[in-house]
């Protein structure tokens, strides 16, 4: 019933690219990606000084913004703005981990199979997924709500859209 939220161009896929391969493998787990954006997220806010000094203030932004692209591409929302559905895991252990050669090898020459997709819905909640993704993004809020406003403001949105999804889903 929400295809032409999940699928607008109609293709019979989601938009999976982007974000980080677990290992060296092709999956994209979500609990530690998650959790590598999170704390990466927070070594930054922290000691953001020591990346300016050493250099690679860019460098680490581009990874944190990596990390969040993926986690905003994958966050499907309502009408009202709460969550329709999140991809939380790319991939699967069967074939990817069969598989290990650099994520540039990947596309039409090798692995150029379609991969499953994950979502975190109602029905499948994987709150856990959500609450970790959350994290990530609302640090990386405080990150760039300084430097890039709009872009800090959609990481806040989804942060509250999972992090409202992960309470209300979530079984004790």
């Amino acid at each position: 019933e929400n295809i032409a939220i999940l699928d607008p161009d109609g293709d019979g896929c989601i938009d999976c690219e982007g974000g980080m391969h677990d290992a060296g493998d092709h999956v994209k787990f979500g609990l530690p990606g998650s959790y590598a954006a999170s704390t990466l997220g927070w070594g930054y806010y922290e000691f953001r000084e020591a990346y300016e000094k050493t250099g690679n203030q860019e460098h680490i932004e581009e990874i944190l913004r990596n990390f969040c692209d993926f986690y905003l591409k994958g966050t499907y929302y309502k009408e009202d703005g709460s969550l329709l559905a999140f991809v939380y895991q790319v991939g699967g252990g069967n074939i990817d981990h069969n598989y290990w050669i650099c994520p540039d090898l990947q596309g039409e020459h090798l692995l150029d199979f379609q991969r499953p997709a994950y979502l975190a819905t109602t029905e499948t909640p994987a709150s856990d997924m959500c609450a970790g993704t959350a994290a990530a993004l609302a640090i990386n809020y405080l990150n760039f709500k300084d430097t890039d406003a709009p872009y800090a403001a959609e990481c806040l949105k989804a942060a509250y859209a999972l992090y409202d999804f992960a309470v209300e889903t979530h079984e004790e």
